[in-house]
């Protein structure tokens, strides 16, 4: 993985992370898209800890990671 896929991932994450609160905000925490935009978020957090663990060569048998 290089430094690039680290900075796209993170972007991703905070343009998602942003666009829930925004939902959220204006139709509710338990509305059908924030949770929806939740469950993204969610996968592309897991993406990123992956990733994360795999350039430092770290098993992820070894982590504790939620998957859904």
């Amino acid at each position: 993985m290089d430094k690039y896929s680290f900075e796209r991932i993170d972007t991703l994450i905070e343009k998602k992370r942003q666009q829930m609160i925004q939902v959220g905000l204006a139709k509710g925490l338990s509305s059908e898209e924030t949770v929806t935009l939740s469950k993204q978020l969610d996968r592309l957090l897991n993406i990123h800890s992956r990733r994360y663990l795999l350039s430092k060569n770290w098993s992820t048998s070894s982590a504790f990671i939620v998957t859904n």
